[in-house]
């Protein structure tokens, strides 16, 4: 069947629940915990209303993955039966071939895009919050119409200090978040995938500084995006959010947590313990007005570089501590059961 005829075309209805779009390939273990988190989401089928869709890439056949077949079917079994036991209404969409990562991801926003005007994103190793769908939904019908708003992240930054007197539970950043995040299709639809202005843009006075808001890593990642030397979707959307001036909304705590570091992910392959030992919590935020919503006071716009190349000595030490105290520290990424 080709992929394109997988999503059959649906109205947007007005306040109806965002579809939720999973992106899994061969990472059962982490997939089956995710599936898991899921479950335990209050909103999850909103009573069959709903739509939900599982998009899982094809086995690599060049000889240097041999496993992957039977990894991709052991992905698609766990999918079968969160679809029988939790999702009736799950689409399992298995690629016929391998796309990749990116076009799988691309190919799938778009095609539930084009059907529903909005999405929910939850890829195989991000594990979310017990009311992470109702924020998404929430947050999804508030700031619908606020054209400043390019997504809503699940995930809230750790090395993002927001104010203690900062009054909401939510903040705007100028840079998406790729775990657990939701938008809208004409959003989505503006960003130039292809980087095409970007490198007359680096040249413009003031332009770099505007990207380093958004983090010291952009820069390197846009130059190696448009050279052919990264294979992403998510940077060139911070770097639309950039150059248009618009926000994503932040939870001030994280909602989403990311379990994919290791071996057998696309580009985490390394060990984050920044990452690894974060938290994610199961709160409800209260969403501010768009009128209430505004880019953030120059105390917290301060803090956007991330620090993370070439920190203070200080901060360098405070950094050192904490990883010795996370290695040390127990884990408690254990899947919940079904």
């Amino acid at each position: 069947m080709p992929d394109r005829k997988a999503v059959p075309p649906v109205a947007e209805v007005a306040h109806a629940p965002a579809p939720l779009a999973i992106f899994a390939f061969v990472r059962p273990l982490t997939f089956e915990k995710v599936l898991a988190s899921l479950a335990r989401c209050d909103d999850l089928t909103c009573g069959g209303r709903r739509a939900g869709y599982v998009f899982l890439d094809g086995a690599r056949t060049d000889g240097a993955h041999g496993g992957d077949a039977a990894k991709v079917a052991a992905v698609r079994e766990l999918a079968e039966r969160f679809k029988a036991e939790r999702f009736p209404s799950l689409e399992i969409i298995t690629r016929a071939r391998n796309l990749g990562n990116v076009p799988n991801m691309r190919q799938g926003i778009s095609q539930v895009l084009d059907a529903h005007g909005r999405i929910v994103v939850v890829e195989d190793d991000v594990l979310v919050s017990r009311h992470f769908l109702q924020y998404m939904d929430e947050a999804l019908d508030t700031y619908r119409d606020d054209l400043r708003i390019w997504c809503v992240n699940g995930y809230r930054n750790r090395l993002v200090k927001v104010p203690r007197r900062y009054p909401h539970d939510v903040y705007l950043i100028p840079r998406n978040g790729a775990w657990g995040w939701g938008t809208w299709k004409d959003r989505w639809d503006a960003v130039d995938f292809a980087l095409s202005d970007w490198p007359a843009y680096r040249c413009v006075p003031g332009n770099l500084e505007k990207v380093d808001r958004a983090g010291v890593d952009v820069k390197r990642m846009l130059d190696a995006q448009h050279a052919g030397q990264l294979h992403a979707w998510d940077v060139q959307c911070t770097y639309h959010i950039v150059k248009n001036g618009l926000w994503a909304v932040e939870p001030r705590l994280s909602m989403t947590k990311n379990i994919g570091f290791g071996t057998d992910g696309a580009h985490c392959t390394a060990e984050n313990v920044l990452v690894s030992r974060a938290k994610y919590y199961d709160f409800t935020p209260r969403l501010p007005s768009p009128a209430e919503l505004q880019p953030p006071p120059d105390s917290l716009a301060r803090q956007f570089p991330y620090m993370a190349a070439c920190p203070f000595p200080v901060t360098r030490i405070v950094r050192k501590v904490k990883r010795l105290l996370w290695r040390i520290g127990p884990r408690n990424d254990s899947p919940v059961p079904m």
